[in-house]
């Protein structure tokens, strides 16, 4: 009886293994198709930011984040410390926002493009803001 149930635990633990990579196989797959059906859409039309189907809807959301390039740059008025040194990339974004909105002031959109691009860029030395898109499926 004992030796049984451990043959059905061990063949149970094969089945959850085989599982496992069904699983992971079948979410590669689908992030793969999802990947690929975006890139088509957003190709043809590349300022959409919904496309809805019969059965199913992709929107999406543009966030802020701040990528750091270089964190010796940074001030330190914009570093945290805790048992390691980080980025503040709350304050940084802060700034870099600021600094972007105190130059474009008065500014029509065709002007304020290039500025608060180059900001972007420049506002923080060692950082940078960027847009990120992202997409969910419903």
């Amino acid at each position: 009886m004992i030796e049984r149930l451990r043959g059905d635990a061990a063949y149970h633990q094969g089945q959850a293994k085989r599982f496992s990579a069904l699983a992971k196989t079948e979410t590669s797959r689908a992030d793969s198709l999802e990947s690929t059906i975006l890139a088509v859409l957003t190709r043809l039309e590349p300022k959409a930011t919904s496309f809805r189907f019969t059965d199913h809807k992709l929107s999406s959301r543009l966030s802020d984040a701040i990528e750091i390039d270089n964190q010796a740059a940074i001030p330190p008025e914009l570093i945290t410390s805790t048992t390691t040194e980080n980025p503040d990339k709350t304050s940084i974004k802060k700034r870099i926002k600021a600094a972007i909105a105190q130059a474009i002031n008065g500014l029509s959109k065709e002007e304020a493009a290039p500025i608060a691009f180059s900001l972007a860029a420049t506002a923080v030395p060692g950082a940078r803001l960027i847009k990120r898109r992202n997409w969910s499926i419903h």
